[in-house]
């Protein structure tokens, strides 16, 4: 990033980096239009304690649908622990640089994902037996 000074002695950017640019389109590229994004509610790294550092808690909200996220280091990757609610089936893809983790949830919206990588990622959340995706949730890095 080049940085001039300004005439108050500020600094002024003159340009993003190239790499930061590519990775802000691809996750621009990724997003999936008309489908509602679920807000980030809580994140267990934010609460004042410092919360458990072993499992990362996070839960997003949106669209008559709750999606709680439990992420925990599973060497060498992360695994992650999903639950949906209201419970019922859904079809999950967990998004991400690489390709999507896939996903079923039983019948009380609980589902396994492991070998989850660090990085962003941004789950898609679909009921089952429906085409229409129902919700995604924000990006988030893990």
């Amino acid at each position: 990033m080049s940085a001039r000074e300004s005439s108050r002695g500020e600094a002024v950017i003159d340009s993003v980096p190239e790499g930061v640019r590519r990775a802000a389109h691809a996750v621009f590229d990724r997003r999936e239009p008309g489908v509602p994004v679920a807000g980030i509610l809580f994140d267990s790294l934010l609460e004042p304690d410092g919360g458990d550092l072993r499992v990362r808690r996070l839960e997003f909200g949106g669209e008559k649908l709750t999606v709680v996220l439990q992420v925990w280091r599973d060497a060498p990757a992360l695994t992650a622990l999903v639950r949906v609610s209201p419970a019922e089936e859904y079809d999950l893809d967990l998004r991400r640089s690489g390709p999507p983790i896939h996903a079923v949830t039983d019948q009380d919206g609980c589902a396994r994902l492991s070998g989850v990588g660090t990085g962003l990622v941004s789950l898609l959340v679909t009921k089952r037996g429906c085409e229409k995706t129902r919700v995604r949730t924000a990006w988030i890095q893990l």
